[in-house]
C-alpha cells in the first residue's frame, strides 16, 4: 500500500484497512479513502460492502446485523465505484440500497434517543423527519 507521506494518517488507514467493520464503519472508511485520494482502495472498500450486501438491500451487513440505515453510509463510495468502474454490478447495489431506504426500510421505533434531551425519537410521517419533544 502507497503512503500518504503522513505517519500518523498512515497508521490509521493501516489500522482501518486490517480490521473487520460494521456497515457504518465501512462507509466511513470508503469516504475517508475517497477524501485522501486513494480512489483504488475506496473502489476494494465498494467492492466488500457490495458483496456483503443483504438480499433486501442494504449494503455491507454482517449476518445478524439489525441497524435499518447503516448500511447507506457506504453508498457513496459505492456511488464512486459506479462512475469510475462502468461495472454494472455497482449500479445494481446502489439502486438496491436505495430502494431499501425510500421504500422497504420499516418506519422509526422509539428506541433511537434524541441527542439533545435523551428522549426517544420517532420517525415522522416521511420517514426522513425525526421529531422528540426539544424539536417541536
Amino acid at each position: 500500500m502507497s503512503t500518504t507521506a503522513d505517519a500518523t494518517t498512515d497508521r490509521v488507514l493501516l489500522a482501518l484497512l486490517t480490521m473487520q467493520r460494521e456497515s457504518w464503519e465501512q462507509g466511513i472508511t470508503g469516504q475517508a479513502l475517497l477524501d485522501l485520494g486513494r480512489l483504488d482502495a475506496a473502489t476494494l472498500v465498494a467492492d466488500a460492502a457490495v458483496t456483503r450486501q443483504r438480499p433486501d438491500g442494504r449494503l455491507g451487513e454482517l449476518a445478524g446485523s439489525v441497524g435499518a440505515v447503516n448500511g447507506a453510509a457506504c453508498g457513496e463510495v459505492v456511488r464512486h465505484a459506479a462512475i469510475t468502474t462502468g461495472d454494472p454490478r455497482y449500479a445494481a447495489a446502489l439502486d438496491a440500497q436505495l430502494d431499501w431506504l425510500t421504500r422497504q426500510a420499516p418506519p422509526g421505533t422509539p428506541t433511537a434517543r434524541c441527542s439533545t434531551c435523551s428522549t426517544a425519537a420517532r420517525c415522522g410521517p416521511t420517514r426522513s423527519t425525526w421529531w422528540c419533544r426539544c424539536s417541536r
